[in-house]
């Protein structure tokens, strides 16, 4: 609820504040994020994880500034986790979470009207609103958080085109996220989030 309120404040600052800024616009995306973890140390129990397949969908406002950048905050869904696979004690494990994450990116566009490229980089903050394991298919939820940390900081880098559609812009949208926080409370191990979010997304132009 309160990253909810904080995208309606930044609406509301962007729309206080069009002399400034050259355009703003406002839409969504949808698509899937390959979710993986980093562990440390490194043995022979990381080469059992593999990629786990989610979600990802994100509500999102571009606040033009000048000479191609624009300020993009956003309110991002997204399923992160991993599988392991212990083939020698015929043992399949899942982890899911359910992040709420709040990026703020700097974006850079380039390229002609109607076809342009973008890049874009920033911080983000995340909070898991939910989770659970799998152990052979079986499934329980997450109860007792003790053992995780629930709160993420992290970084996004991305990249995309977009067409324009219409009175907007159709656009393809690819992100690389990278948690720099420690997901596990285990002082021995670490834990850290990683992924490649791949997905599509309308943005309408609000007003110059």
């Amino acid at each position: 609820m309160k990253a909810i309120k904080a995208l309606f404040l930044c609406i509301g600052l962007a729309s206080l504040t069009t002399g400034v800024f050259a355009q703003i616009s406002a839409g969504g995306r949808a698509g899937i994020n390959i979710a993986k973890v980093s562990v440390k140390p490194s043995d022979v129990v990381e080469t059992s994880i593999d990629n786990r397949l989610g979600i990802t969908v994100a509500a999102l406002v571009e606040i033009g500034i000048s000479g191609g950048f624009a300020v993009q905050p956003e309110i991002v869904f997204v399923q992160k986790g991993w599988k392991e696979k212990y083939p020698f004690l015929d043992l399949e494990a899942e982890a899911i979470f359910n992040y709420f994450d709040v990026p703020i990116l700097l974006k850079y566009k380039f390229g002609a009207e109607t076809v342009k490229g973008y890049f874009a980089a920033g911080p983000t903050i995340g909070y898991a609103i939910s989770g659970k394991t799998k152990v052979n298919g079986e499934a329980e939820k997450i109860e007792d958080w003790r053992d995780y940390n629930r709160f993420e900081i992290g970084v996004s880098l991305g990249a995309g085109i977009g067409f324009t559609a219409g009175s907007g812009t159709l656009f393809l949208d690819a992100r690389y996220l990278l948690g720099l926080s420690d997901l596990s409370v285990d002082e021995d191990n670490t834990f850290k989030n990683k992924g490649i979010s791949i997905s599509v997304g309308y943005m309408a132009l609000l007003g110059n």
